[in-house]
């Protein structure tokens, strides 16, 4: 894949994120403003953006290497990996970064989140959502050849 072509997936997957964190930041503020506690709203939220994370991500960034929904239980199934790893780079980096520096909260606000934006891209565009291998084109599991 040229390089070109994997920064510009990369630029997608960052623009079709905000998807996601608007869902996850509308759950949280919504179940807090109907007097849920932060923990249960901060659990909820992350389920909900995580699922509107799989879906926007898989017809919107990766959509052009699946192109119908067939498949989409395996793609979700290795996906979510993808988003604990994001998870746990996003926390151990924002860790260090409070434990050996005196930057700002923004910055390692910041900082944290390409950091787990980076592992979900390289999961993703790698693993859960690689490009298919070419098949025989009369292949009837070929699901590019059945468009």
């Amino acid at each position: 894949m040229p390089r070109e072509h994997v920064l510009g997936r990369a630029l997608m997957y960052s623009v079709v994120g905000v998807i996601p964190f608007a869902a996850n930041f509308s759950a949280f503020n919504l179940l807090l403003f109907t007097g849920v506690s932060v923990d249960d709203a901060t659990g909820v939220a992350f389920v909900i953006g995580g699922q509107v994370s799989f879906w926007s991500h898989d017809r919107l960034t990766f959509g052009d290497r699946h192109m119908s929904l067939r498949g989409w239980r395996r793609r979700w199934v290795l996906f979510m990996p993808g988003q604990l790893l994001g998870f746990v780079l996003n926390s151990l980096s924002a860790g260090a970064m409070v434990q050996f520096t005196d930057w700002s909260t923004y910055v390692v606000y910041g900082l944290a989140t390409v950091c787990g934006v980076i592992g979900t891209f390289t999961w993703n565009n790698l693993i859960s959502h690689r490009a298919p291998l070419p098949t025989c084109p009369v292949d009837p599991s070929d699901e590019h050849a059945q468009q």
